[in-house]
């Protein structure tokens, strides 16, 4: 027996076309997918890699900070240290061994003069009791400003000469030296009329400069007065 076929030869014809659209819409949607999937991936891994990048610089900026703390506690003790260096360093630069220069002062002083009063000062503006004398700040420099008597005005001289050759001394400057007259009472007094305690005796008032660390702050000449 022949078999026969009973669907049309048109539906037949039109089934296979649109089973085969389908079959390429299909595959096309499942790409889509693997496409879209493989995307979500890649993304996923790189979300993940820049976390894990991020946490690493995070941690890396702390112990930064960290170190940086360290360090700057230790460059502030530095400092401090270099400061108290310093103010050390200037406190024994700006010392002087008044004891020394006393002693010399006391040693040089030649037979027949002798000191009425004595002011030593570190610099010119120091506030100390005493007549300043008017030469002190011809030099900014250690000084001892003296008053005296002497026998005559030689003795004047030899005791300025005296004093210029102390080890340390750069300058000796005389700034008075006068002979003092009696007064209707007897007693010696200047020309003013002030007593004194000299007698007759020359009076004189003068200024031993010593020599400083600063070159800067000595004079360009050496040397004093000639009385």
């Amino acid at each position: 027996m022949k078999a026969v076929n009973l669907i049309p030869a048109d539906d037949t014809a039109g089934g296979k076309g649109r089973s085969g659209a389908g079959a390429y819409a299909l595959i096309g949607v499942l790409a889509v997918l693997v496409v879209m999937s493989a995307a979500y991936t890649l993304v996923g891994r790189s979300v993940s890699t820049k976390r894990t990048e991020l946490s690493t610089t995070t941690a890396q900026a702390e112990s930064a900070e960290a170190q940086a703390a360290k360090l700057k506690t230790f460059s502030e003790f530095s400092q401090l240290r270099q400061s108290r260096e310093e103010t050390v360093k200037k406190l024994v630069d700006g010392r002087f061994d008044w004891a020394g220069a006393f002693r010399e002062v006391s040693r040089t002083i030649p037979s027949g003069s002798w000191v009425m009063s004595l002011r030593a000062t570190t610099t010119a503006s120091a506030g100390v009791d005493g007549t300043t004398d008017p030469l002190r700040s011809a030099i900014p420099a250690p000084a001892i400003e003296m008053s005296g008597c002497a026998d005559t005005q030689a003795g004047v001289a030899r005791t300025v000469t005296s004093l210029r050759g102390i080890a340390g001394v750069q300058r000796v400057t005389l700034s008075s030296s006068q002979k003092m007259g009696r007064s209707d009472s007897g007693s010696a007094s200047d020309s003013a009329g002030q007593t004194t305690g000299c007698g007759t005796r020359p009076q004189f008032s003068l200024t031993i400069f010593y020599k400083t660390t600063d070159t800067s702050a000595a004079p360009a000449t050496s040397g004093g007065t000639t009385p």
